[in-house]
């Protein structure tokens, strides 16, 4: 109710973000952030399949860990967004934690 009647916080518009998941490949039944981390929770919508997310605002240039995809580490490009590949074949979590947080 809160997000359609007053809209998103404005420091939450610089968090890391999920811009890119393929429908009907990827259904996104979480995408959480504290500003620093952002926690997904993925479901395959149209059978087993590798897929690729799109994800921005992040630190330009910066090293994430992406824990759940293939490959776990990523690095932000210069507009910090970043590419992440995941098998996705049933319930998938996926953190992308700043590299040496303590998360």
């Amino acid at each position: 109710h809160d997000l359609v009647a007053h809209g998103t916080p404005r420091e939450q518009h610089t968090w890391p973000r999920l811009i890119g998941a393929a429908y009907p490949d990827v259904l996104v039944a979480r995408a959480a952030s504290d500003g620093a981390v952002l926690e997904l929770v993925l479901w395959p919508g149209d059978g087993p399949k590798r897929v690729a997310l799109g994800v921005e605002n992040l630190l330009p240039g910066a090293a994430y860990e992406a824990r759940g995809a293939e490959i776990d580490t990523v690095i932000a490009d210069r507009d910090g967004r970043a590419t992440i590949t995941i098998d996705l074949a049933d319930r998938t979590a996926l953190t992308i934690v700043p590299r040496g947080a303590a998360r």
